[in-house]
């Protein structure tokens, strides 16, 4: 049974637990399963962080991280936009959660993620851990996730309560048409 078999037939459970519960089930594969994380009405980062944190108790997982902060002013941890520039170490982007078994790899310092040799870094990513849990900027905000998820296994679109069913209806249809295998949208506070 695949994922979305299970998806189908979970009829109405929504919770971040029970979607890492089911990811954890699936059987083992060469590289990791490849989940993206966006957000509709909220950028969908501490849904992120607790899908990895879930994940990471059974398993090698890392959270890459890929929307800049636009006031950063260069501050912060090294991330994959300074390793895509040239400014770090891929093993020094590659930081450790402090509350869990979670790998954190921030956007960085740079100005962009999503340029020249991110397919590379990710895919070296991907050939070491079992679960590569990618946050997307929002989807109704930028095109970060509709480029993402054609390679993702599965996209969660978390929702803010405030959502209406339209916004999210077309944030779904979005990331299907940019070839989205499996969208699931999930309400998160």
């Amino acid at each position: 049974v695949d994922i979305r078999s299970r998806f189908a037939a979970q009829q109405g459970e929504t919770s971040l637990a029970s979607v890492a519960a089911m990811i954890a089930e699936e059987p083992a594969r060469e590289g990791a399963m490849r989940i993206l994380v966006t957000g509709v009405g909220c950028d969908g980062a501490s849904a992120a962080v607790s899908l990895g944190r879930a994940l990471s108790r059974s398993a090698r997982a890392v959270l890459v991280e890929t929307s800049v902060e636009p006031n950063s002013g260069g501050r912060g941890p090294f991330g994959i936009s300074d390793y895509l520039a040239g400014r770090a170490a891929f093993d020094a982007i590659i930081h450790q959660d402090r509350v869990s078994a979670l790998h954190l790899v921030p956007a960085g310092r740079g100005q962009e993620v999503l340029t020249e040799g991110f397919d590379v870094a990710v895919e070296a990513l991907a050939q070491t851990y079992d679960y590569l849990v990618t946050l997307a900027a929002p989807v109704d905000a930028e095109p970060d996730a509709q480029v993402l998820a054609t390679d993702a296994d599965l996209v969660l679109a978390i929702c803010a309560p405030d959502v209406n069913e339209d916004a999210i209806e077309q944030a779904t249809e979005a990331l299907r048409d940019a070839g989205a295998r499996e969208v699931r949208s999930e309400e998160h506070t």
